[in-house]
Parts: C-alpha cells; sequence; structure tokens
C-alpha cells in the first residue's frame, strides 16, 4: 500500500515537473535570470520638430498573455533633432521577439498636451541590441 502511494506521489511530481513547467512557464531562479536581455539600449530620436516629454516606457512579453511589461524611466525632455538613450535589462525577453512602447507628450497652449505612443519594430532580443523608437513629424 506504501509503495503504491509513493509510487504515484512520485508519478505525480515527475509529471508536473517534465510535461507542465515548461507548459506553464515555470522557471528556477537560475533559469528565469538567464531569460533576462541583458544591456538592451533604447533610443528614442526626436525628429517631431518640437520638444517632447517622454513619459513611460514599456516592452512587450509574448509569453506573458502578450502583456506589456513597465520599464521605470521618469519622465524626460528630448529637444527636436535630439536623441536620447537608456540602457536597461530586459527581464524574460531573452532571445524572443519583443518590442519597444513609448508614451510621449507634446507641448501645447496648455503646457504637455495629451499622451500620444508610438512603438519600435518587432525583433529578437539578444544581450547589447538597439532598439530605436523614432518620433515622426506632426
Amino acid at each position: 500500500m506504501k509503495k503504491n502511494i509513493a509510487r504515484k506521489v512520485l508519478s505525480a511530481s515527475f509529471l508536473l515537473s517534465t510535461v507542465l513547467t515548461p507548459i506553464l512557464g515555470a522557471a528556477s531562479p537560475a533559469q528565469a535570470a538567464t531569460r533576462h536581455c541583458r544591456n538592451v539600449t533604447i533610443k528614442v530620436e526626436n525628429e517631431s520638430g518640437e520638444e517632447i516629454k517622454i513619459t513611460d516606457l514599456d516592452y512587450y512579453d509574448l509569453d506573458a498573455w502578450g502583456d506589456w511589461r513597465s520599464e521605470p524611466i521618469g519622465s524626460h525632455r528630448v529637444n527636436d533633432g535630439d536623441t536620447w538613450e537608456k540602457t536597461r535589462r530586459l527581464e524574460k525577453v531573452k532571445g524572443q521577439e519583443t518590442r519597444i512602447r513609448l508614451d510621449y507628450k507634446l507641448r501645447d497652449d496648455n503646457g504637455w498636451g495629451y499622451t500620444r505612443h508610438i512603438e519600435s519594430d518587432t525583433a529578437v532580443c539578444n544581450h547589447g541590441d538597439t532598439y530605436t523608437v523614432t518620433v515622426p513629424a506632426h
């Protein structure tokens, strides 16, 4: 009787570790650390014709059911014709397709206007890659 219970427990843990874990995406801390895309440079080229204010930056994680992951950056003003860049570690997207989404504002008569969104092209993320977002003329 005890052998049957032990065998069932071992079978269940084997099933969980070999079949369900890859499906559910669970990873050990060591595996999760290797899935980070390190030293990724994010460039924002301002070709809008005026100063912009960057307010948020996100990146797309296809494995997380298509969720956007936030990358805290604070807010930054970028003059027309200038480039702002930041090097970051993008978690859990190494070797996967991702893209950058930028939220920014333009000045209007009342200060900073409404939030606008723009995305980079989609590319497989590897260590040291660069994603460029170009804010077009308005």
